[in-house]
């Protein structure tokens, strides 16, 4: 007998242990399932989303919008998928030829707030600001792009654009017109 618990005898103890030891099995397979359960849905996330990114480069937005709404309910807090989103209605709405960016522009701003260190969003706000005539914006936003990620081909491509016409901007014929000088 234990003298704090006279109830408590060795034997209860002993059943106590095997209990614990039971009742961790059953946890440990709890928590394997649960695991195999979030490597299913980041397969199917990681799916999802190629499947988006296709249906884009094939100008299909209306299965784009699709894989992401799939996409989004698997995991609502990407912001990367809120930002391609943004993309494919921007894409989808000058298709249509309508110039209204504000439906892209909240869900690029969402993205921004869900994921600030990733690039995408910022290079998809580029693009949209570069397409509406706001150079200005698109340079600072293909800059924060790589700033984020150094490496981002597409921002840096567009950067040296921008400063190759920057540089060549005295020889274009807007130049000639408007009265600037050759150096």
């Amino acid at each position: 007998m234990l003298g704090c618990c006279p109830q408590l005898t060795a034997r209860t103890i002993a059943i106590s242990r095997r209990d614990a030891g039971a009742v961790a099995a059953r946890g440990l397979a709890y928590l394997r399932s649960i695991e195999q359960r979030l490597r299913t849905a980041e397969l199917e996330w990681a799916a999802e989303s190629a499947r988006a990114e296709e249906a884009v480069r094939r100008r299909d937005f209306t299965a784009a919008l699709d894989a992401l709404k799939w996409a989004l309910e698997l995991d609502s807090n990407e912001g990367e998928f809120y930002a391609l989103r943004g993309w494919v209605l921007f894409l989808q709405q000058q298709d249509q030829g309508n110039r209204n960016t504000e439906p892209a522009l909240e869900q690029i701003k969402k993205a921004i707030t869900l994921s600030p260190q990733s690039p995408a969003p910022f290079y998809y706000l580029a693009q949209i600001r570069k397409a509406c005539g706001d150079q200005a914006e698109a340079e600072k936003m293909f800059r924060k792009t790589v700033e984020l990620r150094p490496d981002h081909i597409e921002a840096n491509r567009e950067l040296r654009l921008i400063q190759m016409r920057r540089a060549k901007g005295d020889e274009t014929v807007s130049g000639r017109l408007f009265g600037r000088k050759k150096k």
